[in-house]
C-alpha cells in the first residue's frame, strides 16, 4: 500500500478545526464523518483514531482501513471536501466491508448534504 500524496491529506490543526467547527457531520456506527467544501480542486482526508479505540496495533489497522476505503470512492466524490473521519470503538468489531459500506453512505449524504 503507498501512502496519500500530501494534497490529499489534512496536515494541520487548523485545517482539521475548521472542517470539524464548520462542516457537516454524518454519523454512523462504525465512523462519524465530517465534510466541508474546499477550493483545492482534490478531496482531502484527514483521521482521527484515540487510544479509547484499542492499542496502536489496532489503531493502526483502523487507520490502514479507512486509507484504502478513501482511496478508493474519493474518485466518486463529485465535489472537492476536505473530510475528517473519526473511528468509534465498534469499528475494531466490524468487517472491513462494514466500515466501507458506512463510509461510502457518509460520502453519499455528504455529497448531497454539500452540492
Amino acid at each position: 500500500m503507498t501512502q496519500l500524496a500530501k494534497q490529499q491529506r489534512l496536515k494541520t490543526q487548523h485545517e482539521f478545526k475548521n472542517v470539524l467547527q464548520t462542516g457537516k457531520k454524518f454519523v454512523a456506527q462504525q465512523v462519524v464523518v465530517w465534510g466541508l467544501p474546499n477550493e483545492e480542486g482534490i478531496s482531502r482526508l484527514g483521521l482521527i483514531v484515540s487510544k479509547r479505540v484499542g492499542n496502536a496495533v489496532v489503531r493502526n489497522r483502523i487507520k490502514r482501513r479507512l486509507r484504502n476505503i478513501f482511496r478508493q470512492t474519493a474518485q466518486s466524490i463529485q465535489t472537492p471536501q476536505d473530510i475528517v473521519i473519526i473511528a468509534r470503538k465498534t469499528a475494531t468489531e466490524d468487517t472491513y466491508h462494514e466500515i466501507a459500506l458506512a463510509v461510502s453512505r457518509s460520502f453519499k449524504w455528504l455529497e448531497r448534504k454539500l452540492a
